[in-house]
């Protein structure tokens, strides 16, 4: 089960794929799963690839 917050401006600065500095905007997300049939690096790579999808949506052609 995956759970998405809110997206939400958040006062950290970032800097972005060409190095310029912006505020960044937020999404919690939380991944709840059972153990006994995904392995957490698996879950964890999963929500890694989520964060990049969600980051840069054109890569996804």
């Amino acid at each position: 089960m995956c759970h998405s917050g809110g997206w939400k401006r958040d006062p950290r600065v970032v800097s972005d794929r060409l190095g310029r500095t912006r505020v960044a905007t937020m999404l919690t997300c939380t991944l709840s799963v059972d153990h006994r049939a995904i392995d957490g690096a698996e879950a964890s790579k999963f929500l890694q690839r989520l964060r990049h999808v969600i980051s840069d949506p054109g890569g996804l052609g």
